[in-house]
């Protein structure tokens, strides 16, 4: 991963900070939200629709955000713990 240089011709540290802040919260949002859309065996009773399928995909979309998740706090420390 490439992390940002905290340098005075470049972006200002708190400006940095607050904007993957900001980021963050939108993906920790993002992964509430998505949680709350958990596929339920009631919705996936036509022919052609699987349950198990559709866990599996919910699945991967968390992981998705999961990983955002952590490369933004790793961005995020990086920046927070610049000298």
């Amino acid at each position: 991963m490439n992390y940002p240089t905290i340098h005075i011709g470049g972006t200002a540290r708190e400006t940095l900070e607050r904007d993957y802040l900001t980021a963050l919260d939108a993906v920790r949002d993002a992964i509430v939200a998505l949680k709350i859309t958990a596929p339920h065996g009631w919705d996936y009773m036509m022919p052609g629709t699987d349950i198990t399928d559709a866990q599996s995909e919910h699945t991967m979309r968390l992981s998705y955000l999961a990983a955002v998740e952590a490369e933004l706090e790793l961005l995020l420390d990086h920046i927070m713990n610049w000298e």
